[in-house]
């Protein structure tokens, strides 16, 4: 009965196609809208931040040019001064002669045969000039400092040179001869830069810069820092380093962002660079006046770059058209600007909108076809023949009573709706059929959902996390470590010169380089951690609930040892190392963004420190020196003022409940302030090594004291101390413990030193003497918050470990999670089959301490039996389980 239906001949699909076609059609206008909104947005966020960056890594570079070209004037006329002084009254005739001679036209020079500026210092002195003993000495002097020091200061500068005022001039330059150029009618002291430091024009002595000028007989263009050297109160010459800013003009020119360019100013507003403009600044001798260019808009860009500050910034041009970003070159304290079009984003987010415009269009086309083939198939084609069939058949069955009041193809099918049953049963196979087409185009569109969200979630060349999937996974390691008191570490990870793989091999080997760096790393890490790329070559690890700091540094070690092996790459062998900057929760930070940035910013300190290394974060390289000492001041006046207490929490045995020994916590008694947790002082203090030993000498002389007071009163229970991993690696800590014990006559066995894991594996040999020497003197060791580290079982044998404290993040987790459950019962056993005392801290619940129990677990501690107590409740507690006697400690 099939017949070749038109698609117009049926109203139901006419109908279904127009709506479906407008949903679909409303729908990709709005993806367009929003993907323009998105992109622009995106865009320009990437943009500035990489303009940010720019600026600040260009004025870094030039600025320590310029500041070491100041530096080195000082140290040139302080040891010049220096020489003058211990040659006294010396006359160095003989010296001088020596070296020197006059010339034919009057002026003294080298002599000929000794005459060689290109490792020597030139001079001339003038023809007039009377040749006394102290002109003498200042001449030998000078000469002799820049034959010394003149190699080394022209290695990066053009020349180097002391003036003496209308005296001399004596200069260290590879390039001119300087007393060859000189003649007769030279005079020093007319030369700006000797002129401008003298006490009339320089009355405050200091060290200045002078206008970019041209050096007619270097011809090119310089810029001079200029320091006066002055013997007492007499003005005894001029140091100066010459700089070519030739180097600096191109750099400026050349290294821009595509569709930019970048300007240059100096101090007074006068105009340096200007891509456009060089033959008109060359013309003014180097530096433009702007307001002979009756430019408005780069006048109105001058006055907003002499207005900005110290740091790199961002503003908008007057007309709204481009940002601008300002950046100070320190020294002669001038402004780099870099001129960002608007128009460059909004090109970009035009561009990338009508891509999916258009994609939208011709799917909603191709859509459209389809949708009109499968209607005529699946619906118009099977109504309408179903109609005529059951019409067919109905017209022998006079019995069937319908209602046909009903004028479409469903009015017809119920008429025959009495004649179907037969068809129905053909019909079912055809139905069963779709329903596994359907099924399959559900399983295929969830396959692709599945992929979107992938990437979505993943770097594209890697297969790593991206920034979105760190952010969420960075979120979710917080929120649990919040729960656990668990430590997480953040380590930012860049790699070392890798433009030039780029730029020497191609993108297609530093993206390979990139892949295998990625899998270096991989193969270090656990499950539970996460490895993800930024962009570019920048990495960040994350490492959740990890034992301590010291666990963080050995993964950073473990990825340096990595990228020793070198990487073949076309033939070529090179290594790519990382500079890596970690930052831990909770100590340098409570959320996401700022652990990230104290990451980033212990990466540059890396990278400052030589790259191919790491940094931990430190609260002083985000604090400024007036946040930073008070608090260590502060902490130092209590430790003298005896601020700080020991609270005690009991350690209770497992089967009896009975008090087996106590753990000291200390607590800051801070005036106007009440009892301070460790938390609001020790993260600051364990960054300084110096101030956390102070901590840990007072922490343990003062639980010596209270050792010999409960001994005295016949109270024998046990003290255990923790130790932060500085001081454990002392190698005078055993020699103060033996002092302390020898001091207070007390028994050794009741002393207990808690260390991490990362403090026995930060210097492990140091740890190895210690622990030995320990235990020979009788001090129990017991490994705290054990499980959390990379390492936990291997140094078990090899160091003398009395104890083992399963970490309180395993023991919550009892009965709700099977893998820490397992942990903590294989803790146990491995405590049990080493013959080691362990202990559970963090117990809370009946069940987490019945668990334990079971389990051959020898002590508990947690709040289920006692929180942190003062002096006096720790004696009442002994006391009520008639711990003999307690009355009498005072």
């Amino acid at each position: 009965m099939a017949s070749k239906v038109p698609l117009t001949t049926s109203k139901i699909a006419r109908r279904i196609q127009f709506q479906i076609g407008l949903v679909i059609a409303m729908v990709i206008v709005a993806v367009t809208l929003l993907a323009y909104q998105t992109s622009i947005r995106n865009m320009r966020e990437d943009a500035l931040a990489g303009l940010v960056a720019s600026m600040t890594n260009r004025a870094n570079y030039d600025s320590a040019a310029f500041l070491e070209a100041e530096k080195n004037t000082y140290l040139l006329r302080d040891e010049y001064l220096r020489r003058l002084t211990l040659m006294g009254n010396e006359d160095p005739v003989g010296e001088f002669d020596a070296w020197f001679a006059r010339s034919p036209d009057g002026l003294i020079r080298v002599r000929p045969e000794r005459d060689d500026h290109m490792h020597l210092p030139s001079i001339y002195i003038r023809a007039s000039v009377a040749l006394t003993p102290e002109v003498r000495r200042r001449v030998v002097a000078a000469f002799k400092l820049l034959r010394e020091w003149g190699p080394a200061m022209t290695q990066r500068y053009f020349s180097t040179y002391i003036d003496l005022p209308a005296v001399s001039l004596i200069m260290f330059s590879p390039s001119v001869n300087w007393g060859k150029e000189a003649d007769k009618t030279t005079n020093n002291f007319d030369y700006p830069p000797v002129r401008n430091s003298s006490p009339e024009k320089n009355p405050g002595r200091e060290n200045r810069w002078t206008e970019v000028y041209w050096d007619d007989k270097a011809q090119i263009y310089m810029v001079s820092t200029i320091t006066p050297a002055d013997k007492g109160k007499d003005w005894v010459g001029t140091v100066s380093q010459d700089m070519a800013v030739s180097d600096l003009v191109k750099r400026t020119v050349a290294h821009q962002i595509p569709g930019t360019y970048n300007l240059l100013f100096d101090n007074a507003g006068l105009l340096l660079v200007h891509p456009k403009k060089m033959d008109a600044i060359a013309k003014a001798g180097g530096n433009l006046d702007i307001k002979a260019l009756n430019d408005p808009e780069l006048a109105s860009i001058d006055k907003l770059a002499l207005e900005a500050g110290e740091k790199p910034e961002i503003r908008e041009s007057v007309d709204g058209e481009n940002y601008l970003g300002i950046s100070r070159i320190q020294g002669p304290d001038w402004r780099l600007v870099t001129v960002y079009p608007k128009a460059l984003l909004e090109g970009r987010a035009v561009a990338s909108a009508q891509i999916i415009l258009f994609a939208g269009l011709l799917g909603l086309a191709i859509e459209l076809l389809l949708l009109a083939w499968i209607i005529r198939r699946e619906v118009a084609v099977p109504l309408l023949n179903l109609s005529a069939a059951t019409a067919s058949v109905a017209q022998g069955d006079l019995h069937v009573i319908l209602d046909d009041s009903a004028n479409h193809e469903l009015g017809r099918l119920a008429r025959n709706f009495m004649h179907m049953a037969t068809r129905l049963r053909e019909r079912d196979h055809v139905l069963k059929t779709r329903a596994e087409e359907l099924e399959n185009e559900i399983a295929e569109r969830e396959q692709s959902e599945r992929r979107m969200q992938y990437m979505a979630t993943h770097d594209a060349l890697t297969g790593l996390a991206n920034r979105t999937l760190l952010s969420d996974r960075l979120q979710q390691a917080i929120s649990a470590a919040q729960r656990s008191q668990q430590v997480i570490a953040l380590l930012y990870i860049d790699l070392d010169n890798f433009k030039t793989v780029n730029d020497t091999l191609g993108h297609d080997a530093g993206d390979a380089v990139l892949k295998r760096v990625a899998e270096r790393v991989s193969v270090l890490l656990r499950k539970s951690d996460t490895l993800s790329r930024l962009g570019g070559d920048e990495f960040v690890l994350l490492l959740p609930s990890i034992g301590s700091r010291a666990d963080a540094m050995t993964i950073a070690r473990k990825i340096i040892a990595s990228s020793s092996e070198a990487i073949e790459m076309a033939g070529v062998h090179f290594a790519v190392t990382p500079s890596i900057g970690i930052s831990c929760y909770p100590e340098d930070g409570l959320d996401a963004q700022t652990l990230l940035k104290h990451a980033d910013i212990a990466m540059y300190r890396a990278k400052a420190s030589g790259r191919n290394a790491f940094e931990c974060f430190t609260p002083d390289m985000g604090l400024r020196a007036s946040e930073v000492m008070p608090m260590e001041s502060a902490i130092r006046d209590a430790i003298r003022n005896g601020e700080f207490e020991l609270y005690f929490q009991p350690q209770v045995d497992a089967s009896s409940r009975g008090i087996l020994s106590v753990e000291a916590l200390i607590r800051w008694n801070r005036p106007g302030q009440g009892v301070l947790a460790p938390a609001a002082f020790l993260p600051f203090a364990e960054a300084r090594p110096g101030l956390m030993q102070a901590i840990d000498s007072y922490v343990l002389q003062t639980a010596c004291e209270h050792l010999l007071r409960w001994n005295k009163a016949g109270v024998m229970v046990p003290i255990a101390v923790n130790l932060s991993a500085s001081q454990f690696a002392r190698t005078n800590l055993v020699d103060q413990l033996a002092t302390l014990i020898a001091q207070y006559g007390i028994k050794a066995g009741l002393l207990t030193l808690e260390v991490t894991e990362g403090a026995l594996l930060t210097d492990a040999g140091s740890a190895a003497e210690n622990m030995a020497a320990l235990r020979d003197l009788g001090i129990r060791v017991s490994v705290d918050d054990f499980g959390t580290g990379y390492s936990s079982l291997s140094y078990l044998h090899r160091f003398a470990v009395d104890e083992l404290k399963i970490d309180q993040s395993f023991v919550s987790k009892i009965g709700r999670s099977d893998k820490d459950t397992a942990l903590a019962r294989a803790i146990i056993g491995i405590g049990r089959d080493l013959d080691l005392h362990v202990v559970a801290e963090g117990v809370e619940t009946e069940d987490q301490a019945e668990f334990l129990k079971q389990r051959g677990c020898n002590s508990l501690q947690g709040y289920l039996f006692y929180v942190p107590l003062q002096e006096q409740q720790l004696f009442a507690a002994l006391a009520a389980q008639r711990m003999p006697p307690v009355g009498v400690i005072q």
